[in-house]
C-alpha cells in the first residue's frame, strides 16, 4: 500500500508557495502602486486652515427678556461644544453667503427672479 504521506507534504508545500506570492504580490502593490498624493492625502495651506475652522462654526444670539441685548453663544459643529460669549448687542447682520440662510436666499432668489 503507498504511502499519502510525500502527498499531503507537496500540497503543505504548494499552498505556503502560493501563500507566498500572494503576500508579495499585495506588499508590491501597495508599496509601488498606489499613489503617495493617496496615502498622504492633499496638502493643506494655512488659509484654507482658518477657512475651515469659520466653516464649521456658527453664532447663536438669543434676545433677552429685558429687551437689552442678546446672549451670544458659539457653536463648533466638529466637537458640538457650545461656547458662552456673553450678552452682545443685537445685531441684524445680513446673512452670510456660506450660512444656511444666506443659501436658502439664493434659492428662493433664483426662482422667484424669472
Amino acid at each position: 500500500m503507498r504511502s499519502q504521506h510525500p502527498l499531503k507534504q507537496s500540497t503543505r508545500t504548494g499552498l505556503f508557495v502560493y501563500a507566498a506570492f500572494l503576500m508579495g504580490t499585495i506588499a508590491w502593490f501597495a508599496f509601488y502602486q498606489f499613489p503617495r498624493s493617496f496615502i498622504d492625502g492633499p496638502s493643506r495651506s494655512p488659509a484654507d486652515a482658518t477657512a475651515r475652522v469659520d466653516r464649521y462654526t456658527g453664532e447663536i444670539m438669543i434676545p433677552l427678556d429685558s429687551g437689552k441685548g442678546c446672549r451670544q453663544v458659539k457653536f463648533d459643529n466638529n466637537t458640538g461644544n457650545f461656547q458662552d460669549g456673553g450678552v452682545a448687542a443685537c445685531r441684524d447682520d445680513t446673512p452670510g453667503t456660506n450660512s444656511t440662510e444666506g443659501r436658502m436666499n439664493a434659492i428662493r432668489n433664483a426662482f422667484s427672479r424669472k
